[in-house]
């Protein structure tokens, strides 16, 4: 079976919440669809008002992540609270555009989970997604930096960007 949802505009990012409850998806135009999957009623939106390039949420649900490219936001992670979507905080990751974010449940040192964000400016930073404190900061493409993943364990972190590089790093 195939349900659709028509959205706003061209799609350009879709992710699921951890419980599988909602998912979302976020349009060119910075609009966030948010579909409660269960009664598949009609969505809830929210507009930004600068360039949303990727989201995703905390492991356990509790937080919606968002990296944002231009604007008066540009090279910030705004963090929501799921599901009222009320602004938490927004962190400057970047010296340049947030080109991406990652989440994972048992990433970092102590086991805690952590989301990571990929910029313009060709680093990376990693932060405790509970905390929100940064725990490695790395500069290492001379490129921008386009997306990232952290691998099945959250023991390792693939980037990639305009270098034509997989970098891993652990």
């Amino acid at each position: 079976t195939v349900r659709s949802l028509t959205s706003s505009g061209k799609n350009l990012n879709v992710a699921w919440a951890p419980d599988g409850a909602a998912a979302a998806v976020c349009t060119s135009a910075n609009v966030l669809h948010l579909l409660d999957v269960r009664r598949w009623a009609e969505p809830r939106t929210r507009e930004f008002s600068a360039e949303v390039n990727e989201f995703r949420w905390r492991p356990d649900g509790g937080r919606l992540f968002l990296s944002y490219g231009s604007g008066s936001a540009g090279g910030a992670l705004r963090v929501l609270a799921w599901p009222s979507l009320a602004l938490l905080d927004t962190l400057l990751v970047h010296s340049d555009r947030c080109s991406a974010v990652a989440t994972h449940g048992a990433a970092g040192a102590a086991g805690c989970p952590a989301v990571a964000t990929a910029g313009a400016d060709g680093a990376i930073t990693v932060w405790d997604a509970t905390g929100l404190f940064v725990t490695t900061a790395v500069a290492r493409a001379a490129q921008p930096l386009r997306a990232l993943a952290f691998s099945g364990d959250g023991q390792l972190l693939a980037t990639g960007g305009d270098e034509g590089l997989l970098d891993v790093l652990s």
